[in-house]
């Protein structure tokens, strides 16, 4: 077993959607987690800030080789925040200055990571819960599908595609009398596509809204496009030292001692905030991969789109997994086979139908996709045959008892 296999058990998720839904609400969502695993492991086991102390700190109060006037300093400036003041300034005697260059963000950097790993889930909370809502489980069906993909023995196969087609066959026979749709969306916009394609654009404004607010946020308010930035200075070799995560911060803090004044003795010291490396690399990376994520959407929101809308495409991807090999006796009642194709696609599967067996066929196989399509074709078959029988036969009857009264 390979480590793409040993992941993919891991983290394995229902596959009820398909491969840029996993990547939204699944990878990207373990990114941030990863992220928040990394800065969290530098906070609580490494040196995220080291302080330098004045020379009167040094050797007092030494308690196994600590010295408890340095490790005072710095965890006191980790909590309370530091400020950037640039080196062309001079340190202001008072607080008035500091106020507006505070770094107050860092001790919450895991906290933030994990707050935008959450959003990446809604989306998916939101199609999961709506789309069981229409008799139809997907999780269900795909399973089913795979344990049809494995099965060697034909016997086994045909149970499972018979029990994939009735489920499937009972969903589109109640979904007839479901009225209306979701959201008043267009009639090939029906129920589960409507679902789903809502979706769809929740992921897009998600990594839309978290591109721009992590501009805000690397830009100090403002919308410069912070990666275009990055790239400038890599391509031209311009070196700046960012005001978000500076390298060196400053801090003051108070000591009191007995009969000192009320606010004590302030004490301002210089610190080398070793955690802004990682985090000005990990937003850097996170604001080019919410770029991917949004062209990556935006283009699948459109294809899907795109399936579901046209008409000529629906219809030339069902005739494509129709095997014309599998013609059947009914074919010959059939007086015209390609009307019957038709009314198959627009009245039977219509786009739910549809949108459901290219999701089996992205997270199957073609191979399943066309046996079941094959199945239900003929199931349907087997259904207008018989309707058109009976309504031969009741003819018949109803001739017949004219020539009866006639003949009276």
């Amino acid at each position: 077993m390979d480590l793409v296999e040993i992941f993919n058990d891991v983290f394995k998720t229902p596959k009820d959607d398909d491969m840029i839904d996993r990547l939204n609400h699944t990878y990207t969502r373990l990114i941030l987690i990863l992220f928040a695993v990394i800065v969290c492991t530098e906070q609580y086991a490494g040196s995220p800030i080291n302080c330098w102390t004045p020379p009167q700190f040094k050797g007092i109060f030494l308690i196994n080789d600590i010295d408890n006037y340095a490790k005072y300093t710095q965890k006191i400036c980790w909590i309370q925040n530091t400020y950037r003041i640039p080196m062309n300034k001079t340190i202001p005697e008072t607080n008035n200055y500091q106020g507006k260059l505070q770094l107050r963000y860092y001790q919450w950097a895991p906290f933030i990571f994990l707050t935008l790993s959450l959003f990446y889930f809604l989306p998916c909370l939101f199609w999961r819960a709506n789309n069981k809502k229409y008799g139809l489980n997907l999780k269900t069906i795909v399973d089913i599908g795979n344990k049809y993909h494995e099965a060697d023995d034909n016997k086994k196969k045909d149970e499972q595609i018979k029990i994939i087609t009735k489920h499937f066959n009972r969903y589109l026979e109640n979904k007839k009398y479901t009225k209306g749709n979701l959201f008043c969306f267009p009639s090939k916009l029906q129920s589960l596509t409507a679902v789903y394609i809502t979706s769809k654009v929740l992921y897009l404004l998600n990594a839309v809204a978290q591109l721009f607010l992590t501009d805000l946020l690397l830009c100090n308010g403002e919308i410069k496009f912070y990666g275009l930035f990055l790239l400038r200075n890599a391509v031209f070799g311009i070196q700046t030292q960012s005001e978000l995560f500076p390298r060196v911060a400053y801090c003051d803090f108070y000591v009191r001692e007995m009969g000192q004044e009320i606010n004590g003795h302030r004490y301002t010291v210089q610190c080398v905030l070793s955690i802004n490396l990682y985090l000005e690399a990990i937003f850097a990376f996170y604001w080019f991969w919410l770029c991917l994520l949004i062209f990556l959407n935006l283009k699948n929101t459109i294809m899907w789109c795109w399936h579901i809308l046209s008409t000529w495409n629906t219809k030339a991807y069902i005739h494509k997994y129709i095997r014309p090999e599998l013609r059947s006796n009914l074919d010959l009642l059939i007086e015209n086979p390609k009307y019957m194709v038709t009314h198959f696609i627009d009245n039977y599967l219509d786009a739910d139908g549809i949108f459901v067996m290219r999701l089996i066929s992205q997270n199957i196989s073609h191979v399943v996709a066309t046996d079941l399509i094959s199945a239900l074709y003929e199931n349907y078959k087997i259904i207008e045959v018989g309707k058109r029988i009976n309504n031969v036969e009741s003819i018949s009857d109803r001739e017949l008892s004219n020539l009866d009264f006639l003949s009276n």
